[in-house]
């Protein structure tokens, strides 16, 4: 309620993130952690060994830095990379890039926001492993990057790709979030449709073999470390 951020690991007790105040959403990554103010402000702070903090280098920051971003208004935390939504639907990446996750054909790391280009309208963002998710106001939904399991949605299972892809999406999203090597959606409808790994029945269609394009399931399931959770405001989640 006062916008504060706390953290803490295993068997720690929380602390209070210095230095943060009106904080209206967090995101956690592989080592690093994003905040987003009430006012579009975007802070960045932990493991930076690819540049996923945006502030110019590769050191790693004990404290939150404030980025050189505007008016945005949703972020994601990848394991080595991020993303941001601006107020006007434009989408930026900076981090990793060795398989294309930030929207551009260079491999190298990239250590502050750049634009990723063919996204207009955007309102959310979601970031994996290696891989970014973007969900538009029109609802579309697009993904780029690592693409090993079909976590990329577009039937092409193996392949990566620097170029964000139009999902085919049945329903039309509500959100989108992302585990490490898989992806999902909530529908307006409420429905659920998971696609990517399924080693460990993370997809929870009761098979443990990968989709390359989104899955219908009747559950709902819970986002962590190798499964997801998900829950619109009248609905429960399951594992």
């Amino acid at each position: 309620q006062n916008g504060h951020v706390w953290q803490w690991s295993l068997g720690e007790a929380p602390v209070q993130v210095p230095g943060l105040n009106d904080i209206a959403a967090v995101s956690a990554g592989g080592g690093h952690y994003l905040a987003l103010t009430f006012y579009g402000d975007v802070y960045a702070w932990g493991s930076n060994q690819s540049g996923q903090l945006g502030i110019g280098s590769t050191e790693d920051s004990a404290v939150p830095r404030k980025l050189n971003l505007l008016n945005m208004v949703d972020v994601a935390a990848g394991h080595s990379h991020s993303l941001a939504v601006a107020y006007d639907g434009t989408v930026y990446a900076w981090g990793a890039n060795t398989y294309g996750q930030l929207g551009s054909e260079k491999v190298d790391s990239v250590s502050e926001p750049i634009q990723v280009k063919n996204i207009k309208n955007a309102v959310q963002v979601s970031a994996g492993n290696d891989v970014s998710m973007v969900r538009t106001s029109d609802g579309k939904i697009y993904t780029w990057g690592y693409g090993e399991y079909g976590q990329l949605g577009t039937s092409q299972g193996g392949t990566s790709q620097s170029t964000p892809k139009l999902l085919a999406s049945a329903d039309k999203p509500a959100m989108i979030a992302s585990g490490v090597y898989h992806n999902m959606y909530v529908s307006e409808s409420g429905s659920l449709y998971l696609w990517g790994r399924n080693r460990d029945y993370q997809l929870g269609n009761q098979r443990n073999t990968n989709a390359n394009t989104p899955q219908r399931i009747s559950n709902q399931v819970e986002l962590g470390e190798q499964h997801q959770t998900s829950g619109l405001s009248s609905a429960s989640a399951w594992a």
